[in-house]
């Protein structure tokens, strides 16, 4: 049916893993030249549906109908010659390499086998204008930003000139600036005859670029339709299958003693004179734009990144991390932004994970104990609610809200007492991040302190005692509860407001 107005249609998709019915029956309609959103939580089936249109997984059973002819995709070059483009959620760069040359990756220009790198760097160049974005095209992709990163996957992903692009999370580390540039040159793309699938857990992103949607739950297709015509409560309840009052989770309880203090710390990789108090019992968000130092600061009380001037006192004493096992010893513990590449061993399983970070409760004159480690890993999947068909399943192949339970596993019923969060929600969909800010909360509650580093001021809002307002490497300031608001905190985030940190 070559006249069909769906650019895209799969048709009754079955996939199966051992143990475990991935895909169930599912239909994808998506028409030409509009942006559709696939929703669902982690382990809903999105990942699985869009990377056997990838070509990365075989489908068990259906059809898969582009511009109206029944194609087979058996790898991301088919794909590709169908006109269709990826960009999956996590950050799939070559660090070793310079901007210009992961964007010119492919079609690199050379005479008698040698790369011309004054055509590759005109081309990354064009490449880039496209986006409307500027990145050092010479710089190394390792030395940048999570959002740096993203924004070059995306201006990768334009220049295959596809007519079908595919954005899996394209969103998570990205800060609002960016987010707008982003969906700018989505609609400019778009008026062009280009067709967006759109996977977001971002549910403000939904409606603010989304025409269309398709739901997944546990697999199976629940619900299509236009975007105009269903509200967020109504989406997440579909998203869900139940009803959820309120998705932040916050109730007041004791704050106690100071457990961490810095004053003016200063760092490598950016931090300067920063001072500010963290107690037992407390959640204290930092906010800040892409740049401002929220990452390295956890970093540096971690003790990856070196601290160059300043102190910083626990428990009242002095303490300078030399490396992560101090702080380890000392009982912080870092759930860190890049969860694949810093939070799990995707090679190892499940079980194997989450009994990282305490060796000697599963073993014992260092012979490891069998039965105490599968008891432990039973009792934290079964506690965190980890979607696993085995505590032995490769922790690579679990959704990416599940690998987040996972990294977040691994530090509890430890001798952890402060928590540093970098970005503990990203890419994680509603119903697992309302799990894990009652998580936060029980922690806290518990007498645990903390610390949430995060580029989602809703989040921030939601769920924090305080928020510590980031500018360059320097602290902006720090608002209460009561104090803080959208306003308030960019207002500080970009220098048009001072507030005295307390």
């Amino acid at each position: 049916m070559p006249d069909s107005p769906y650019i895209l249609e799969m048709r009754s998709i079955c996939k199966s893993f051992p143990g475990v019915q991935a895909l169930k029956n599912v239909d994808l309609k998506v028409k030409r030249g509009e942006i559709h959103c696939l929703l669902g939580e982690n382990g809903a089936g999105k990942s699985t549906l869009i990377k056997i249109l990838a070509g990365v997984y075989p489908m068990d059973a259906g059809q898969i109908i582009v511009n109206g002819h029944e194609v087979t995709i058996n790898s991301r070059r088919d794909a590709q010659n169908l006109g269709i483009s990826f960009i999956f959620q996590e950050l799939n760069v070559v660090n070793q390499l310079t901007a210009a040359q992961n964007l010119t990756l492919g079609e690199e220009k050379h005479r008698w086998g040698v790369i011309s790198r004054r055509e590759e760097i005109a081309i990354a160049r064009s490449h880039l204008q496209e986006l409307g974005i500027e990145l050092d095209l010479q710089a190394r992709v390792g030395n940048m930003t999570t959002s740096q990163k993203q924004m070059l996957l995306i201006a990768k992903a334009v220049s295959t000139q596809a007519k079908i692009i595919v954005m899996d999370e394209p969103t998570a580390a990205l800060p609002e600036k960016e987010v707008a540039i982003l969906f700018n040159t989505v609609k400019r793309l778009q008026r062009k005859g280009i067709t967006f699938i759109f996977v977001s857990h971002r549910l403000q992103d939904i409606f603010q670029i989304g025409e269309s949607f398709t739901v997944l739950r546990d697999g199976e297709n629940v619900g299509t339709g236009r975007i105009a015509e269903i509200t967020e409560t109504e989406l997440i309840n579909l998203m869900v299958g139940r009803k959820i009052e309120s998705l932040y989770y916050w109730e007041p309880r004791p704050i106690g003693r100071e457990v961490l203090r810095l004053e003016n710390l200063s760092a490598v990789s950016l931090l300067q004179d920063i001072s500010f108090s963290l107690h037992a019992g407390e959640i204290l968000g930092v906010a800040g734009l892409a740049g401002s130092g929220k990452s390295e600061l956890a970093k540096a009380i971690f003790g990856v990144n070196r601290i160059t001037g300043g102190r910083m006192y626990l428990d009242g004493q002095p303490f300078l991390p030399g490396s992560p096992r101090e702080a380890i010893v000392r009982g912080i513990a870092l759930v860190p932004e890049e969860r694949r590449s810093e939070g799990i061993v995707g090679v190892l399983s499940v079980q194997d994970n989450l009994c990282l970070a305490c060796p000697g409760q599963i073993s014992s004159v260092g012979v490891l104990k069998k039965k105490a480690e599968k008891a432990r890993a039973l009792n934290l999947i079964r506690k965190l609610d980890i979607k696993t068909h085995s505590p032995q399943q490769q922790v690579a192949n679990l959704s990416g809200g599940n690998q987040q339970k996972v990294v977040l596993g691994k530090w509890l019923e430890s001798s952890t007492r402060i928590y540093l969060m970098d970005e503990p929600t990203r890419g994680i969909d509603v119903g697992a991040k309302g799990e894990i800010y009652k998580l936060i909360n029980n922690l806290a509650r518990e007498g645990a302190a903390v610390l949430i580093c995060s580029s989602e001021l809703p989040e921030l809002l939601g769920v924090c005692d305080r928020i510590l307002v980031m500018r360059e490497g320097r602290l902006a300031g720090i608002l209460s509860r009561e104090e803080a608001n959208q306003a308030r905190i960019l207002s500080l985030a970009i220098g048009g407001e001072q507030k005295n940190a307390s």
